[in-house]
Order: C-alpha cells, then sequence, then structure tokens
C-alpha cells in the first residue's frame, strides 16, 4: 500500500499558498511540501498499521474464546 505523493499535489498546493500568502515567508518549497505529504501519509500507514494489528489480535482472541468450553 505505498503511496508516492504526486508532483500535481504539491504543484497545486504551491499555487494554493502562493495565491493565499503571496508576499508571506509561509510558502513552502515544493520538496518542503512533498516532504511533509510523505510525512502525514507515513503517519497515516503507520496508524492503519496499528488498527490492522489489534483487530488481528481481537480476532485470534475471539477465536480462543470459541474453544474454551464455559
Amino acid at each position: 500500500m505505498g503511496f508516492e505523493p504526486s508532483l500535481g499535489l504539491a504543484k497545486q498546493s504551491m499555487r494554493y499558498l502562493y495565491s493565499k500568502y503571496p508576499h508571506s515567508a509561509e510558502c513552502l518549497s515544493l520538496g518542503e511540501l512533498q516532504s511533509r505529504i510523505r510525512t502525514n501519509h507515513s503517519k497515516q500507514n503507520q496508524v492503519l498499521d496499528s488498527i490492522k494489528t489489534k483487530l488481528a489480535n481481537s480476532q485470534n482472541i475471539l477465536k480462543f474464546l470459541a474453544i474454551v468450553p464455559t
């Protein structure tokens, strides 16, 4: 489930920032935008992996409980 930030998305973000803050130091370079996009996706993937692990653990517990007589 790899994600490579698209150049088009980064350019679109740059255009938005320059239109919103034309004389501001808040405008990011293309490289900075790509880096932030990668970082955000990395964090999202970590959260998804954590959820998948917790789901698998829950399923294993349920399978175990189904075998154990009450």
